[in-house]
């Protein structure tokens, strides 16, 4: 029985159009969909890493503030003090802690534990720069943070030169993290402009995909007769 060629490719380029059109919708729906995602991901880490370190940064800059202020008034009440009790500087500490500076403790977790698993090369920074800055201010005041061990060391008094170089290391530490902020920021704004420029494999890719597959199971040798 004679055959032409034509009904062996009409079907067959039939069936190849209607799986190339499906198979593509179909990959540019997963594709679209991861893209979505991962640019949600993007944008909610910018956004609450920025405004943890805002929120950090203020609230080092807000002890700063009060440590000069009370230092300031001490000088002037008594030229000839040079140091000053724990029982009057923790009340600072808490009175930072109480203000509406203070920082979100949750959303400072949430920033470090994002960064540390996608971003790891920024979690080193964010640790010694946020982390680092919060625990020194902890350490400074004798205030153990939940987990460590706690130790009883009140009773011991810190200069009023010890009080002035560390309200100045919190004001470094203020412009370092917001130095920090507009990197990290600028960072995650890459990652995300890269994102949108990546495509999905498009039709043409996938139709010389097809064509090279069609083309190959034609070129194959004919296979021996059975004895």
């Amino acid at each position: 029985m004679m055959f032409e060629w034509k009904d062996i490719l009409t079907p067959l380029t039939t069936l190849g159009a209607v799986w190339l059109a499906a198979h593509f919708t179909l990959r540019n729906e997963f594709r679209k969909k991861e893209l979505e995602i991962r640019a949600e991901q993007l944008e909610t880490m910018s956004e609450k890493c920025a405004l943890s370190l805002l929120s950090m940064g203020n609230y080092a800059g807000y002890v700063s503030y009060l440590i000069d202020l009370y230092l300031n008034d001490i000088r002037e009440e008594n030229p000839a003090t040079s140091h000053v009790e724990s029982e009057k500087f923790s009340l600072w500490y808490e009175e930072a802690s109480e203000s509406k500076w203070l920082y979100d403790e949750d959303l400072l977790n949430w920033c470090s534990h994002s960064l540390r698993f996608h971003r790891p090369t920024d979690f080193e920074k964010w640790r010694n720069e946020v982390e680092g800055t919060r625990d020194r201010i902890c350490a400074f005041f004798l205030i153990s943070r939940p987990g460590q061990e706690w130790k009883l060391r009140l009773g011991k008094s810190k200069t009023l030169y010890e009080l002035d170089d560390f309200s100045n290391e919190l004001k470094q530490s203020c412009a370092s993290m917001k130095e920090f902020r507009s990197h990290l920021v600028e960072n995650i704004a890459e990652d995300y402009r890269k994102l949108l420029r990546s495509e999905p494999n498009n039709l043409w890719r996938l139709l010389s995909h097809w064509r090279t597959t069609v083309c190959s199971f034609f070129r194959r040798p004919p296979s021996p007769p059975v004895s």
